[in-house]
């Protein structure tokens, strides 16, 4: 935690046991101090409600012990992948924001505005029998 408070990580690998400590609660705390950190549990005690857990309070991935380098290695070509589409998004949402001037749907919906045809329009009955 120390280490996390005075410097910025992209990955974190998290044990769920941490001896006395609760890796979930320890998750919460990471994920305080760097919101952006991906924080992957892992656990020799894993089960379906303890992943669901995890990824609901913000894990980025569970991965079940024993693993496997290769297990490693993917999660961590996840973590680059999802880095560089998160940077694309914000700059195509920096590029939309400067080419397209914000609408004020108040002021356009022509059913809103004074004198517009659909709101002088008189309300259409239906036949009843």
């Amino acid at each position: 935690m120390k280490a996390i408070e005075e410097e910025t990580f992209d990955a974190c690998f998290l044990d769920l046991r941490l001896g006395d400590d609760d890796g979930l609660d320890t998750l919460a705390k990471l994920l305080a101090a760097q919101p952006a950190l991906a924080v992957v549990m892992f656990t020799a005690y894993a089960n379906i409600a303890t992943a669901v857990e995890a990824m609901r309070r913000g894990a980025f991935d569970f991965i079940p012990k024993p693993f496997t380098p290769d297990q490693i290695r993917g999660v961590i070509a996840k973590i680059d992948k999802t880095r560089v589409l998160e940077t694309r998004v914000r700059s195509l949402e920096g590029d939309l924001a400067r080419e397209s001037p914000p609408v004020d749907l108040e002021s356009t919906d022509p059913a809103r505005s004074a004198g517009s045809p659909l709101r002088s329009r008189p309300p259409i009955r239906r036949p009843t029998s």
